[in-house]
C-alpha cells in the first residue's frame, strides 16, 4: 500500500518537473551545444528537468518530510 509520504513525493516531483521543463524551453539548446538534431535536443531537455526535479524533491523532502539537518 502507497503512503502519504510517496503520493506527496509525486506530486511534488511532478510539479517540479513541469516547472524545470518549462524553464528549460527557454533556452535554445540547439544553438548552445551545436547539436542541429531535434530529437537530441528535447531528450536533454528532458533530461535534465528530470535531474532538476529530483534534486528540488529531495531538498523539500529532507527539509520538511524527513526533517534532516
Amino acid at each position: 500500500m502507497i503512503s502519504i509520504d510517496w503520493i506527496l513525493y509525486i506530486v511534488i516531483y511532478a510539479a517540479f518537473f513541469i516547472c524545470a521543463f518549462y524553464a528549460l524551453t527557454c533556452v535554445d539548446f540547439a544553438k548552445f551545444c551545436k547539436i542541429y538534431n531535434m530529437a537530441k535536443v528535447n531528450l536533454l531537455v528532458f533530461m535534465l528537468s528530470m535531474s532538476l526535479a529530483w534534486m528540488c524533491t529531495e531538498a523539500v523532502m529532507t527539509l520538511t518530510i524527513r526533517r534532516g539537518f
